[in-house]
């Protein structure tokens, strides 16, 4: 635990909240106790672990407070040379955040596209043809 009490003092000399670093100490704390090498862990262990906390009933945007907070840490651990990357930033953009309406927009103008050039008949046709014009208008 001695990477959690660098952290978190670190953490202070940067002038964190008292908040932030009770939130820091509770959240990373837990994840060293899972991984007690955080500079080992791949995304295999953190797609276990984000199953683990979503087993505990927690909300989206508590997984997202703790992932967070992870990722400072491994930031500081970088900082330390300790780790080389920080796993969290893919992992987060990946599994926690949504996408963006022009996101969005773009995912379902690759998908129709992609549909179209597939044999559409009946109804599919009309379905498909007037999502892409919905997402037309949309975008104007």
């Amino acid at each position: 635990m001695q990477l959690l009490h660098d952290f978190l003092k670190d953490c202070q000399t940067r002038r964190r909240s008292k908040r932030t670093l009770e939130t820091y100490k509770s959240n990373v704390g837990e994840f060293l106790e899972y991984f007690p090498d955080p500079e080992n862990v791949d995304k295999n262990d953190l797609r276990h672990y984000l199953g683990y906390l979503q087993n505990k009933g927690l909300k989206d945007s508590t997984l997202k407070g703790y992932f967070s907070a992870l990722s400072s840490f491994y930031d500081f651990l970088i900082y330390e040379e300790v780790a080389h990357t920080n796993p969290i930033l893919p992992f987060r953009q990946r599994f926690l955040d949504k996408p963006t309406k022009n996101e969005r927009r773009q995912l379902l103008t690759d998908h129709l596209n992609e549909g179209l050039h597939l044999t559409v008949s009946g109804n599919g046709l009309l379905i498909t043809c007037m999502l892409w014009v919905q997402g037309m208008q949309q975008s104007r």
